[in-house]
């Protein structure tokens, strides 16, 4: 059996878990950071101070707005627009095109986000815009929808890689058998 290559380094990895670990308020404030919810003047601080680092910075870019890197492992490269497609083979041209405005929507706006925590550059796309409207409704809608659930996948991921085990195969087998005997 092959053993699959980690999109991340192990340097990425291990940052990820320095900075992320056991720190749910950690996650929730880059929510905050994300959703442009209003922030203490604590949580602005440490939002500059964490995710302002650069290479804090660079890892929270690379998951919320991959780009196709290749020289990624075999089937790991991925980009905000894979999935447009992924989810939509058999649907009408005029279907595609609103979801790919709504996704340009979605890319524009966590593109902007990331300046705000990279650079402290003010938005200019407020979260507002994905308020469902009458004159745009399907497009915000799915934007809307696309948004939140983009962010709270990439919120869990960075979770799962923040608590992940340095073991190898051997030690989980063992340590499944030892906590299974408990």
């Amino acid at each position: 059996m092959v053993e699959q290559q980690p999109r991340y380094s192990n340097e990425e990895l291990s940052l990820f878990k320095n900075t992320f670990a056991e720190n749910d308020d950690l996650l929730i404030l880059l929510r905050k950071v994300m959703l442009q919810a209003e922030l203490t003047e604590a949580e602005d601080i440490m939002a500059k101070n964490v995710f302002g680092k650069p290479n804090v910075a660079e890892l929270l870019r690379r998951q919320f707005l991959p780009e196709i890197e290749p020289d990624a492992p075999v089937n790991q490269i991925i980009d905000m627009w894979v999935e447009v497609y992924n989810n939509n083979k058999d649907r009408s041209i005029a279907d595609i095109a609103v979801r790919v405005e709504a996704r340009a929507m979605v890319i524009e706006y966590i593109h902007q986000q990331l300046e705000y925590i990279e650079n402290s550059k003010e938005s200019t796309m407020s979260i507002e815009a994905f308020n469902v409207n009458a004159d745009n409704l399907v497009v915000t809608f799915l934007a809307r929808n696309d948004l939140y659930k983009h962010i709270e996948s990439q919120l869990m991921f960075i979770k799962i890689m923040a608590g992940k085990k340095d073991e190898t195969p051997d030690e989980t087998m063992k340590r499944i058998k030892k906590d299974s005997s408990k």
